[in-house]
């Protein structure tokens, strides 16, 4: 809730939540002890992006929500964890497997990553809010309010930064997420890759981050051109299947001649 700045990704109000009781127990004799957790507003919906087609999800929406789980490595954005709300409205819910640490980006799920939206290009509004992101700022934040492990606000840097140069290379959320997510789920990704060598070169905390932000960038370009590679693939068989219906009705043209 804290990095969702200006309600972008509509991030029920969600605040920490300390409590005591019995009942909390797993034993009637035990001993009360202090439980701590989260206590999120409740949003009327109608049900999950689940049980709806995704056709009608707006494209502001599921930037919004994409762009929140690539900075935060979201290890459990299923379709249940996304409500349906008249207008239609999305609403994501259920943030308690985020930003694990840094050597540990194996499980991260996107339940959006070959929807439709996630394909379309960022609007100019979009990227200028990733352009104003600032990894140091909120990790700085959650330092100092939630007290977060060291190694897990090195990954909102990698994911702020990833988002950051993906959007600036023309990436979309999809090419984005792509690098971040196993295809197969026995080989690491390719974040997984960039971060085990800069883990094994580890020198310190600035100069991973440096190291970081260089792979990562390298990362991007090789992305972009592979998409530039799959986009010509893609036009040339479609001319080559024009051009085969062409020859096709030409020569049916002179067999009823």
């Amino acid at each position: 809730f804290l990095l969702v700045h200006e309600g972008l990704a509509g991030v029920p109000s969600t605040a920490m939540l300390r409590i005591s009781h019995s009942t909390l127990q797993p034993r009637a004799d035990a001993e009360v002890e202090l439980k701590v957790g989260s206590l999120q507003r409740f949003c009327e919906h109608e049900c999950t992006v689940e049980d709806v087609g995704t056709s009608g999800f707006p494209v502001e929406a599921v930037h919004a929500i994409g762009m929140l789980d690539v900075r935060v490595f979201n290890m459990d954005r299923n379709s249940d964890n996304i409500l349906f709300a008249p207008g239609p409205r999305l609403v994501p819910i259920d943030h308690g497997y985020i930003l694990p640490a840094l050597e540990h980006l194996e499980e991260v799920e996107a339940c959006w990553l070959h929807w439709p939206q996630a394909k379309q290009p960022f609007t100019a509004g979009e990227l200028a809010y990733i352009a104003e992101l600032s990894a140091e700022a909120d990790m700085a934040l959650l330092r100092s309010t939630l007290a977060v492990p060291e190694r897990s606000l090195l990954t909102l840097f990698l994911g702020t930064t990833l988002l950051q140069k993906g959007a600036a290379a023309g990436l979309t959320l999809h090419d984005i997420a792509s690098v971040m997510t196993r295809a197969d789920p026995a080989e690491r990704s390719a974040v997984e890759e960039v971060v085990a060598e800069c883990v094994a070169a580890e020198q310190g905390g600035a100069e991973l981050r440096a190291m970081l932000e260089e792979r990562v960038g390298c990362l991007v370009q090789r992305r972009k051109v592979g998409h530039c590679f799959e986009r010509l693939g893609q036009s040339m068989h479609r001319r080559n299947n024009s051009q085969s219906t062409l020859l096709a009705s030409g020569s049916e043209s002179s067999d009823e001649a």
